[in-house]
């Protein structure tokens, strides 16, 4: 799209979403994208929220967040019973028994966000399409210009709605962010364009490196970041290696918005690394999974 073209159509977007004051807008429902589901896979949507209330994000973000279509997404969560869609194999999803595993979005706000959405908050993207007489997929091109970052996966994994849906929203994107829990699986290969791939263990960033991935790990909040680069370093060489910046470790010097790193995939040399953090209840459930010892060995070889 031409600079001018582009120009005018943020022009009657924004006027579109002044004058209707939408939470966000449905931009896709169909079949899970979901790399390595077995079956048939359950329908999703992918719902992109316009207003941001985390300072770490910055207020002008906008976000992807991903449910299974006409279900709750608590019951979904509960057990991992009926997650996998959005989730994949995500080693922070609830076990058989569990009622939450140590995944760290709020469910609260993911219980508001469907609420909205069920009240009818969240227009689907052919309303802003048919005002702007543009198809879909040029419609979310103008949508993802408009504020200063875009977060892909605010909740659930982003790979499980098409990729196209994900290339057209950060087209013209200041900045964007996002992050991968399937990068093991072929069938998210195109997406390192776009993401991170998420680790939470050394040998897992040199895996994902060597298939061409950057990866933003993290790991546990009993090590020193010194300690985490060692144990880092020993698993996978001579990587180029970035702590957070936004973080109260750091003091907050940037957010994600403004960070200079920017954790959105594509060719950058720089691997971003982090404390754990999330509220005491899930760093209980995430001390659990015994990342700790494994990081503490990796750092002593």
């Amino acid at each position: 799209m031409k600079p001018a073209a582009l120009a005018r159509h943020k022009r009657k977007a924004r006027a579109w979403i002044y004058n209707h004051k939408p939470r966000g807008f449905l931009i896709h429902r169909g079949p899970s994208q979901m790399p390595g589901l077995t079956g048939d896979a359950p329908d999703v949507i992918t719902l992109v929220s316009l207003y941001s209330e985390n300072d770490k994000l910055g207020r002008n973000t906008y976000q992807t967040w991903h449910l299974i279509a006409d279900e709750h997404p608590l019951e979904m969560r509960r057990g991992g019973c009926g997650d996998a869609g959005i989730c994949g194999d995500c080693v922070f999803r609830a076990k058989p028994g569990q009622k939450v595993g140590p995944c760290y979005p709020d469910g609260r706000g993911i219980v508001s966000l469907y609420r909205s959405n069920q009240a009818g908050n969240y227009p689907p993207i052919e309303a802003l399409a048919k005002h702007l007489k543009l198809n879909v997929l040029d419609t979310l091109a103008v949508l993802g210009s408009l504020p200063a970052s875009v977060r892909l996966g605010a909740y659930g994994d982003p790979v499980s709605m098409p990729f196209a849906v994900g290339e057209a929203l950060t087209l013209y994107s200041e900045e964007h962010q996002g992050f991968c829990h399937q990068w093991k699986r072929m069938g998210a290969t195109p997406w390192r364009r776009l993401l991170m791939a998420s680790c939470e263990l050394p040998e897992q960033l040199a895996q994902a490196a060597a298939l061409g991935w950057r990866t933003y790990t993290a790991y546990p909040p009993e090590l020193t970041e010194r300690q985490a680069r060692k144990a880092i370093a020993n698993a996978s060489g001579r990587l180029v290696l970035a702590g957070c910046p936004a973080t109260k470790e750091k003091g907050m010097l940037v957010n994600c918005e403004t960070c200079p790193i920017q954790c959105n995939g594509g060719d950058a040399k720089w691997h971003v690394i982090n404390k754990v953090h999330g509220a005491s209840s899930a760093m209980g459930r995430y001390n659990a999974l015994g990342f700790g010892p494994r990081w503490a060995e990796a750092a002593q070889c």
